[in-house]
């Protein structure tokens, strides 16, 4: 089983759902396609626009054969897309949240006199939970 990417590897987030019309490519029209309303392009796109390419880095886009352009990219279910984008935001969001109230919370366990807080249930699974929020593999990387 393939490990899956480190958060590192995948597009820059965020990102964004897109919907677009497509057009007919020359071969649709010769052949006389008459799609009322033309089929709509699903896909991901960052929200934020690459400097070379002057535009959103397209992280999904859709396939519709040779009659629409464009015509060689992945296909992807519109509902699947929309979950992807809620939890690529939402896994960038918890991490945040983790970093942010870990060593607080390590700070007031310990002054509150209850012991080190690694030897508390909850800071050894917040570590954890980071680590493989982070796409760490091993435990003793996450302290």
């Amino acid at each position: 089983m393939a490990s899956p990417a480190a958060p590192g590897e995948a597009t820059p987030r965020p990102w964004r759902v897109v919907r677009e019309r497509l057009k007919l490519s020359p071969l649709g029209l010769e052949r006389g396609l008459r799609a009322e309303p033309p089929p709509e392009l699903i896909g991901i796109e960052t929200v934020w626009d690459h400097g070379q390419l002057k535009g959103p880095v397209p992280v999904v886009t859709t396939a519709h054969g040779p009659y629409y352009e464009p015509n060689h990219h992945i296909y992807i279910r519109p509902a699947d897309a929309e979950l992807i984008v809620r939890a690529v935001n939402a896994h960038e969001a918890l991490v945040s949240a983790l970093r942010e109230v870990l060593p607080r919370y390590v700070e007031l366990f310990e002054a509150a006199g209850l012991g080190n807080a690694d030897d508390s249930v909850v800071v050894p699974m917040m570590r954890a939970a980071l680590a493989l929020a982070e796409g760490e593999t091993s435990r003793s990387d996450a302290r």
